[in-house]
């Protein structure tokens, strides 16, 4: 140990105490220093804006973590079987794995997204379990794990440092591997789409679009990228020029600029409609010609759902969004034709600009397009980035765009044999927003949640005091999520909101409005019957919205899939409607327990 103190001190190496007395011993006989890491280095491909960043560092300070600290890692000894050394980690053995189980703590939580967030900040007694073991979700493992192979790459190049890198990606492939549909995509049949997605894959080449992918169909997706041979963990797979971005932030040097210059008034949303339009209306001399050509002649998302699809949502909030969505659509429409088409009859033909065409040019953009850069309102088409399809457990990462390279670049985070659809993760989406936007449903999506709001009718003076105090928003949206364990800020909330006017709890939350008390952690059994009884009738009120019972629901979606009587449709809409019905079902059995808890407590 004394030996490998001295060798730790003459590498600079900090933290050389780290290691167990034997694992020292190995290393000082090896002659490596270790690798120090340090976990307030951020992700260089991260928003460096990051409003979430201070809220992490919260919820690792909750967690007992301190962010400046720094990690000496080791990788000399792991053998072969790489994955058995990570795979000890999570087995809370102290010392049996090349990580520290600290530094895996601290990167799923720097990796947390906003809905993670929103319910892990003072849950930590119910979420410690999933920080200790395999992070929030699978898509925050990947996540944590990629953070780490990334500050390990920026490493002088070994054997330790490549033995930990090799373990990393290992680790994703296995997430990956568990996760990701099987089986590989068979060829366009279609002569007419064929026909232009070949012509669309000459165009990238000869635009300089670099792909490892081509276009194939998928059973039960539709199309989707796949690899056109086995691709390695690190490989860029698409890289797509600036130039070749379909948006409006350069419309004062687009070919329909005069068009724009007379159209006061419009938001991003509607020029870019108007522009694709007008690209598709004048294909033949686009340079976007071979791009908009091969996209589908219809999108299967909200803006096409039926009366009778759009019913099955009763009792959901995607209900009323969905059909406000259709309706602000269908007005800017009627607001712009056909008062355009007589100002550019050229450029926007009234025969050419129907309302069919209007929401193709919507959906396309709804279910494409996306923001380049981070901190950017304008979003643009990428050509083949944007024909990749979602999933959670993506294996292709979209880096940020880069101004030096000046282009758009999809890199792998695991190996894929030749022929696998290759996915990339449109973000933290509730199966509102992939229904609505995209037009599907992932019923074991992670971060679907219930919306609700509090009643504040009766809020008092000292009880808004108390919430802006602790910095508490009870005017916005709350959440609820699959898991069955409610934000602490929720419960917090509905502490504060049952004390009531006598002498007590006036005095409680006069403690609360000094910072003296918590109300992050139970008042008292009385006020804590409260909060729960409350918490019971909001669920209750959410669940006698719904028209139909949960079992139902699933046995009509069973049957539908079996006969393949339903339409695709029908079936992301019911499965919305299920997902959001769990949601509330997990909750109800929290909130019994904690009913049965408090019995017990006032006994």
């Amino acid at each position: 140990q004394d030996r490998w103190r001295i060798m730790a001190e003459r590498a600079g190496c900090e933290g050389a105490g780290d290691f167990p007395p034997m694992e020292c011993d190995k290393r000082a006989r090896k002659g490596c220093p270790g690798i120090v890491i340090s976990i307030d280095q951020s992700d260089p491909d991260a928003d460096p804006d990051d409003p979430l960043l201070d809220e992490r560092y919260n919820v690792m300070d909750l967690a007992g973590l301190d962010p400046a600290k720094k990690f000496t890692v080791c990788g000399c000894y792991a053998k072969s079987q790489h994955l058995d050394f990570v795979e000890a980690e999570y087995t809370n053995e102290p010392g049996s794995g090349i990580f520290q189980p600290e530094l895996l703590r601290a990167m799923r939580i720097l990796c947390m997204n906003e809905t993670e967030l929103y319910f892990a900040g003072g849950q930590l007694i119910e979420c410690q379990e999933r920080i200790n073991s395999r992070g929030m979700s699978p898509r925050n493992e990947i996540k944590a794990l990629n953070f780490l192979r990334k500050l390990l790459k920026k490493h002088s190049k070994s054997n330790c440092r490549d033995n930990m890198i090799n373990a990393v990606t290992e680790m994703i492939a296995s997430i990956l591997d568990a996760n990701l549909p099987k089986g590989k995509g068979s060829p366009i049949t279609d002569k007419e789409e064929l026909k232009s997605c070949n012509a669309f894959e000459k165009w990238c080449q000869s635009n300089e679009v670099s792909s490892a992918l081509f276009i194939r169909n998928f059973p039960g997706i539709g199309r989707g990228m796949a690899a056109v041979r086995d691709l390695d963990a690190g490989e860029v797979i698409v890289s797509v020029p600036a130039e070749l971005f379909l948006n409006t932030e350069h419309l004062e040097t687009s070919r329909f600029h005069h068009v724009f210059q007379k159209v006061k008034g419009l938001d991003d949303k509607s020029k870019h409609i108007l522009l694709v339009m007008m690209e598709k209306n004048q294909v033949e001399t686009s340079k976007w010609k071979e791009y908009l050509s091969s996209c589908p002649k219809s999108f299967h998302n909200a803006l096409d759902l039926t009366t009778e699809e759009i019913e099955e949502l009763q009792g959901s909030p995607a209900l009323d969004y969905l059909v406000q969505q259709k309706n602000d659509l269908r007005q800017l429409y009627e607001d712009l034709f056909p008062k355009l088409s007589q100002a550019f009859p050229e450029e926007l033909p009234e025969g050419f600009c129907t309302w069919e065409e209007f929401k193709w040019a919507a959906a396309l953009i709804d279910t494409r397009a996306w923001a380049t850069e981070a901190g950017c309102e304008v979003s643009s088409l990428v050509p083949c980035a944007d024909m990749m399809n979602h999933h959670i457990c993506a294996q292709g990462e979209v880096q940020r765009y880069k101004s030096e390279l000046g282009r758009v670049e999809v890199q792998l985070l695991a190996p894929v044999k030749a022929g696998e659809q290759i996915f990339i993760y449109y973000g933290a989406l509730s199966t509102a927003s992939e229904l609505t936007r995209f037009g599907f449903c992932d019923r074991d999506n992670p971060n679907d949640t219930v919306p609700f709001e509090l009643d504040l009718s009766e809020m008092t003076e000292l009880q808004r005091k108390a919430m802006e105090v602790w910095e508490f928003r009870p005017d916005v949206q709350q959440l609820l999520k699959r898991d069955g364990l409610p934000s602490w800020r929720l419960l917090a909330m509905l502490r504060i909101l049952h004390l009531g006017s006598d002498k007590d709890d006036v005095e409680v939350l006069e403690e609360i409005v000094n910072k003296n008390v918590n109300p992050r952690n139970q008042l008292s059994v009385a006020n804590e019957k409260l909060v729960w009884g409350t918490m019971e009738e909001l669920l209750n009120a959410v669940t006698a919205g719904y028209p139909t019972r949960l079992e139902e629901d699933i046995s009509r979606l069973e049957e539908g899939k079996r006969s393949s009587s339903m339409s695709a449709g029908m079936i992301a809409c019911i499965s919305h409607v299920i997902s959001q019905k769990l949601i509330v079902e997990e909750n109800l059995k929290t909130v019994k327990n904690k009913m049965m808890n408090l019995l017990t407590q006032d006994q």
